[in-house]
């Protein structure tokens, strides 16, 4: 089972960094992929994304609203289950996706 986690972000170079961090050392032991959606940032949003996520979708039109930079996360998905992370969410709330998404594959594998 896969995971297609979508990060959508706008000018986020403080945090970006940190909660990619958090997704990944929570999730090791969960097949997933993250896409990191961005909206026309004007700072280094996407150089420290692409550190971390295994695709960075950049959008460099008019900026929109968070539910299209979400979807088109969810265009370039590969994965069977779709998550969508706000990046503006505390860490604790990070680990509580990591959690459900554990307690998801191990449901599934039942």
């Amino acid at each position: 089972m896969t995971f297609s986690i979508v990060v959508p972000t706008f000018n986020e170079e403080r945090i970006i960094a940190k909660t990619l961090g958090a997704i990944r050392h929570h999730l090791s032991n969960v097949d997933y992929e993250l896409i990191v959606t961005d909206d026309g940032s004007t700072d280094r949003t996407c150089d420290i994304a692409e550190r971390y996520a295994d695709r960075v979708v950049r959008f460099t039109g008019k900026k929109g609203t968070i539910g299209a930079n979400r979807n088109r996360g969810a265009r370039v998905a590969h994965g069977e289950y779709f998550v969508d992370i706000v990046n503006r969410c505390p860490w604790g709330k990070t680990m509580s996706c990591s959690c459900a998404l554990r307690g998801l594959a191990e449901l599934r594998s039942i």
